[in-house]
């Protein structure tokens, strides 16, 4: 018996000296692998590295300040740190070993050279001037090419790492059986985390959208066995998309990790936090559920969220809508309930004046009738169903019609009269806007071929564009198309698009009205005053004139008076020389203002609703025998047609 004790203890030693030798044996290599790629990383490859990351931001650093987002001392700031860069790799004593490299001389005079032939340029480029500064960058774009391929080639030396001696055969086997062991258990790891990093979000190390689903599964069994309540929360940023295209998806991405890190920290442990995409959150609760308990983690959520947070080295005031739903009050499944939390957050985000909205039945009934408008919609397109009014647009000191707006009316069979409002709304969710659009551009260019050809006086059409119509179809090839097909000429079209809209894509927006403008389109900016745009994107746009909300105009009707709005537009709109249309004039005082003010163009009740082609003929018919609109008709306004 103690023989064999002795013996498996024996092999017990044997084994253990064998592991330990081989591990020793493993470590010695590892460290001095780790040695030789850490002198690697501290010598001229890893400054090549730098030099190539460097003239990358040098050049992102070149396309912001042509697009006017930085000024021209942060552009220096960055062209000093790729000559800091340079200065590393010409004359380190720890890049002597990349300099030796073939074609390393070459590539370190060209840049030189084009350094300090750009300096000037640099110190000449105004921010804001895209081409100028396009220009400055091509040279650079040449080179960076080589130097990317340069950066690959100083990390392809032959480290000379030292071998250890042999050590015999069966302890060399062993060792690869051991080693092949390790690598079995970490390929096992590895693949349990990539299972566990499937189920959560990259950026803010959330569960995602695939995790919460499985979440719910569970969930749901365990509330139907313990006949518990289930609360749901949808919540979803409301500035998000302005801060993203203000400070750039580096901001937006912090953002998105800052309100991350608030949700953990005000949702009671235990209940699940994820992140459903975008800048949609979702929030599980399992413990003491009922609808008072979730309005009022609803409230602490939009104040811990309603703060301002640092993003880099801004402060922005964050805000979040909220929509609550409990299972089983509100579905009969958690699927149901997250849907309906969906539902009614989108609610709370058409009202600002409610940080969260709790499902209601109602809310399911306006969702089924937006799918019955929606498909009695596209059959309205397909059948001419729609109808479209028209608005004179007026010269102010002479009364003349100048154009007229085009403007949706749908006269629905079972519904009555749908607001414009919520046919492009429908248009726009169910993938309609662009065959809601080009009917409504369509229709608007026969109607002129119309008045043309009854010689009625000539005066420009004016449509409104969708927003979705503007960001993700191609409008320039639709106004195209319908302008060739009717033989319009494009002089008498007018593309509206609002502020806001234009802000949905900053980068695009110029092209697109680029675009529209050389087909000879005129191009106005509606609802202006009420958005986001900046005088430097203002300029970028090629538009023919604004038009100034109707809520600044309505506030002419309130004591005291207030003209300062309407004054910096009209001096802002005289310095680009842009004609002004004032709207919504329904007063002759009204009238008397803007006319002072020197506007030039209005557009109102005052003047003329909205009216079918019929009417709006008969107006045109009366204008060309001098008969006058009011209110120069009713004499408030002694002036001649």
């Amino acid at each position: 018996m103690k023989i064999q004790q002795l013996l498996r203890y024996g092999i017990i030693l044997v084994v253990v000296t064998l592991f330990a030798t081989s591990a020793v044996l493993s470590y010695q290599r590892h460290a001095e692998t780790v040695t030789q790629l850490a002198l690697a990383e501290k010598t001229g490859a890893w400054a090549s590295s730098e030099l190539d990351g460097e003239l990358r931001r040098f050049l992102h650093a070149l396309e912001m300040a042509g697009a006017g987002r930085i000024t021209r001392e942060q552009l220096m700031l960055r062209f000093d740190l790729l000559w800091s860069r340079m200065e590393v790799l010409s004359i380190g004593t720890e890049a002597e070993e990349v300099r030796n490299l073939p074609g390393a001389a070459e590539l370190f005079s060209s840049l030189w050279q084009q350094m300090r032939f750009s300096e000037q340029a640099l110190l000449a480029l105004e921010p804001g001037n895209w081409d100028y500064a396009q220009q400055v960058a091509q040279p650079f774009r040449r080179l960076q090419t080589e130097v990317r391929a340069f950066n690959v080639r100083s990390f392809q030396g032959s480290p000379n790492l030292s071998a250890a001696e042999p050590i015999g055969f069966g302890l060399s086997m062993f060792g690869l059986l051991i080693s092949g062991a390790i690598l079995v258990v970490l390929v096992v790891r590895e693949s349990a985390r990539n299972r566990l990093q499937a189920l959560l979000d990259e950026l803010t190390q959330l569960p995602n959208r695939k995790y919460l689903n499985q979440h719910l599964a569970e969930v749901e069994g365990r509330a139907k066995l313990g006949g518990h309540r289930v609360g749901l929360l949808m919540l979803d940023l409301n500035n998000f998309k302005e801060i993203n295209d203000s400070l750039g998806h580096a901001a937006g991405d912090e953002m998105l990790i800052q309100v991350s890190k608030l949700l953990r920290a005000a949702v009671p442990k235990g209940q699940m936090v994820a992140r459903m995409g975008g800048d949609e959150f979702a929030i599980v609760l399992e413990q003491g559920v009922d609808q008072k308990y979730c309005e009022t983690l609803a409230t602490c959520l939009s104040n811990e969220i309603g703060v301002q947070i640092e993003v880099g080295d801004n402060r922005v005031l964050a805000s979040v809508s909220i929509g609550v739903s409990v299972y089983p009050d509100d579905g009969a499944t958690l699927s149901q309930v997250l849907i309906n939390a969906d539902m009614a957050m989108y609610m709370a985000k058409r009202d600002p004046a409610q940080a969260y909205r709790l499902f209601e039945l109602q809310m399911n009934l306006g969702l089924q009738r937006r799918r019955e408008l929606a498909e009695d919609l596209r059959q309205a397109i397909l059948t001419n169903h729609l109808d479209l009014h028209y608005q004179p647009l007026v010269r102010l000191d002479t009364g003349r019609i100048e154009s007229v707006e085009a403007l949706l009316r749908w006269d629905h069979p079972k519904h009555g009269m749908v607001s414009p409002l919520e046919v492009v709304a429908v248009a726009e969710q169910y993938d309609l806007a662009l065959e809601l659009n080009e009917w409504v551009i369509a229709t608007a260019c026969q109607q002129s071929l119309v008045w043309e050809a009854a010689k009625l006086p000539p005066v420009k059409m004016a449509v409104n564009i969708s927003p979705a119509m503007y960001t993700k179809h191609d409008l320039v090839g639709s106004v195209s198309r319908i302008i060739d097909y009717y033989g319009i000429k494009p002089g008498r079209l007018m593309i509206e698009v609002t502020e806001d809209t234009t802000m949905q894509d900053i980068e695009s927006s110029p092209d697109i009205l680029h675009g529209l403008h050389r087909l000879g389109v005129e191009l106005a900016l509606d609802d202006f005053g009420t958005g986001y745009s900046s005088l430097s994107h203002l300029k970028k746009l090629p538009v023919d004139r604004l038009k100034i909300d109707k809520s600044f105009v309505h506030d002419l009707n309130n004591e005291p008076k207030d003209l300062r709005f309407i004054r910096t537009i009209l001096s802002l709109a005289k310095s680009l020389e842009l004609e002004v249309v004032a709207e919504g004039v329904e007063l002759p005082q009204n009238l008397t203002d803007l006319t002072q003010e020197g506007c030039t163009l209005g557009q109102g009740y005052l003047f003329s609703k909205p009216v079918d082609a019929d009417a709006l003929e008969k107006i045109l018919r009366d204008q060309q025998q001098g008969i006058r609109l009011p209110p120069w008709s009713d004499g408030y306004l002694n002036r001649a047609i």
